[in-house]
């Protein structure tokens, strides 16, 4: 399958270090997307109103495979409390979130009669997961349900595209993804040729809202100082922002 707006390589992405976005849960501590699920994170994101939730309430097609969406539900619950990173109980719910990816990609490969929303419930999991691979194929199948017809899907699908780009040290293309540095929130390294447009079409918001939200995150909750766990691809990145600034690059 050819994801947006390119030709997608065969890696997938690695979400657990979950960009947090501007209404999100952050799958680690270390990055937030505009749309995943609440947690005390959200609370620095000036209230954005949750797609999960909105997914769930729009439609509840009566051919909805109800263990995909217990699944999805379940991780919604689960992201929702906010739950420290480096705790067990975060742990705990890191491990319970692989249970729920393993048991979604059983679930695809034996149904031969998913619907739009399965997809994309399977979509969200994969979204929180560990791995690029994890992100990829979140993108795929919200990519899957979005041509289906189930439009929350189309931000997920550019979301995990964002995400898998992220993951691998590249710049994201559509701008869903934030990231602490140690001093401020901030949108990860957008692809300048990305027009809004574009960002419309898969309805993500304006770029120039985007950065908005960063520093209204920042004003609400500043960041703690990176410290031990944290990921090398955000490492790498935090090292690079840091040698642009001495030189005085943007």
């Amino acid at each position: 399958m050819v994801h947006i707006g390119t030709t997608a390589p065969p890696v997938s992405v690695d979400s657990r270090c979950a960009p947090v976005s501007t209404k999100t849960v952050p799958l680690t501590l270390w990055t937030r997307t505009q749309g995943d699920s609440l947690t005390a994170v959200q609370a620095c994101q000036a209230g954005g109103a949750e797609r999960s939730a909105e997914s769930v309430q729009q439609s509840s097609p009566t051919n909805m495979n109800p263990e995909l969406r217990a699944l999805y539900e379940a991780d919604y619950r689960d992201h929702g409390q906010g739950l420290q990173h480096g705790t067990p109980e975060y742990d705990a719910m890191r491990a319970r979130d692989r249970d729920r990816r393993q048991r979604a990609a059983e679930i695809v490969a034996e149904e031969r009669s998913l619907v739009a929303e399965d997809y994309y419930h399977a979509a969200w999991l994969f979204n929180h997961g560990d791995t690029p691979d994890d992100a990829w194929q979140g993108h795929v199948w919200a990519k899957q349900a979005a041509e289906r017809g189930h439009h929350p899907a189309r931000w997920l699908a550019a979301a995990a595209y964002d995400r898998w780009r992220m993951y691998s040290g590249r710049p994201q293309k559509y701008g869903t993804q934030f990231v602490p540095d140690g001093k401020r929130h901030r949108l990860w390294d957008v692809e300048p040729a990305t027009t809004d447009a574009e960002r419309a079409a898969w309805d993500v918001p304006p770029l120039a809202e985007q950065l908005e939200r960063a520093e209204a995150m920042t004003r609400a909750c500043p960041p703690d100082p990176i410290g031990e766990g944290a990921p090398q691809w955000l490492l790498d990145a935090i090292e690079r922002w840091d040698a642009e600034g001495a030189s005085g690059g943007r």
